[in-house]
């Protein structure tokens, strides 16, 4: 018969074993799916114009580079910026504010425009860096 001392320090040991396995799961899932590619061809296919800053990051994480400029969007969707023009004059030519943001990896380079209201206004993709 097993001494009742020994028995409460296995099931102790037993409990003690079970945590710290649960907690080193806990802290690889995270950093797992860090590393997990996100910034890809099948990630750029899900934005669609019209969705926000938050649901774009939840696809691709968070962007490598982020401007904000005056820029047109044409009638195919082909984004077009003019640095020559000045800041008082890109309003008088149809010029809006927007912010351009891009995602990089050595697959492709995603470069999503958002129109003021936060929201996807234009998409596009390039090679990968």
């Amino acid at each position: 018969m097993t001494h009742p001392r020994k028995r409460k320090k296995t099931k102790f040991l037993y409990w003690v074993i079970v945590l710290g396995a649960l907690l080193l799961i806990a802290l690889l899932v995270p950093a797992a799916i860090s590393l997990w590619p996100r910034v890809t061809a099948e990630n750029y296919a899900q934005i669609d114009v019209g969705m926000s800053l938050a649901d774009v990051e939840r696809i691709l994480g968070k962007p490598r580079s982020d401007n904000a400029e005056y820029g047109v969007i044409g009638e195919t969707g082909a984004y077009v910026i003019n640095n020559s023009l000045s800041e008082q004059e890109k309003p008088e030519m149809g010029y809006r504010k927007y912010r351009r943001l891009q995602w990089m990896s050595h697959e492709i380079t995603i470069v999503v425009v958002f129109d003021s209201n936060g929201r996807v206004a234009t998409r596009y993709r390039g090679e990968g860096q």
